[in-house]
């Protein structure tokens, strides 16, 4: 039957152009799908507007990551994992990068007992008073007794 064959044509068109958004979805790190694929539905993948902003700028990169992955100040290896899992790379550093930011007051990090080995990071919005809010504040297990924090934001000490 020709409708048949029209609609078997069509749908072999449409399914071509499915096909070519996914691959350019996955270029900018979108990898749910959302429609039915030979009568069985695919899982949608919760999307907020959150997709790794794979072609922006490091530093917009690494602002995503604190708004979008990362809920606890953390440390700058942590961070470092987080950005080559989005990437699916390991070659580039993101020190200068979050130091950049920190002098341009977009991160910080507080230092605990004036130890550099006890500095975590966060976004300027976590923090009260000299320390991060108790709901972005680091897991303190590997921390000794804190005596005392200090938030270090833009070039000098707050």
């Amino acid at each position: 039957m020709e409708i048949i064959d029209n609609l078997i044509d069509k749908r072999k068109d449409v399914i071509k152009q499915l096909e070519a958004i996914d691959t350019v979805l996955k270029l900018y790190g979108y990898v749910a799908s959302d429609y039915k694929f030979n009568g069985t539905e695919a899982e949608p993948q919760s999307q907020n507007s959150a997709v790794f902003p794979s072609k922006a700028t490091r530093e917009k990169q690494i602002l995503w990551i604190f708004e979008n992955k990362i809920t606890k100040a953390c440390k700058l290896k942590d961070i470092q994992n987080v950005y080559n899992e989005l990437r699916g790379k390991d070659d580039v550093n993101i020190d200068n990068t979050a130091r950049k930011l920190k002098k341009e007051s977009k991160l910080l990090f507080v230092q605990y007992n004036d130890k550099n080995l006890l500095s975590f990071w966060g976004l300027p919005t976590w923090i009260v008073n000299d320390d991060f809010k108790d709901e972005h504040k680091p897991d303190m297990e590997g921390l000794p007794d804190v005596v005392k924090s200090v938030v270090m934001i833009g070039e000098e000490k707050k």
